[in-house]
């Protein structure tokens, strides 16, 4: 094998910047690797509060929004269509999380059967 980096095949080869992980794992799989646990994390209860931190941080930001258009805004169907749109916004971002949950839930479920 020569010394060279181009006699060596370029999937092999690393170089002076070797290829990184692509591997993705969730923040409570990690925790539970950690803590030597085989069976559930125990992170459920934090995820769940980090998604409604997530969900006032959102809505605190469509409620912003909102004061700062009306306030702002002064042409009447300009300022009712903004809050339309930030309106359609909010109420997509509590779908979202609705629909998070539920996977979670179902995702649990059927782990434990």
């Amino acid at each position: 094998m020569a010394a060279d980096c181009k006699s060596a095949a370029p999937w092999s080869y690393g170089g002076s910047n070797p290829p990184l992980s692509t591997r993705f794992e969730r923040l409570s799989e990690r925790q539970g690797v950690l803590r030597g646990d085989t069976e559930e994390p125990a992170a459920k209860p934090l995820e769940k509060k980090f998604l409604m931190n997530k969900l006032s941080v959102a809505m605190g930001a469509y409620v912003l929004l909102a004061i700062l258009a009306w306030q702002t805004l002064t042409d009447e169907k300009f300022r009712w269509g903004v809050l339309v749109i930030l309106g359609y916004f909010a109420v997509k971002t509590l779908l979202h999380l609705r629909e998070q949950v539920r996977e979670r839930e179902n995702g649990e479920g059927s782990a434990e059967q």
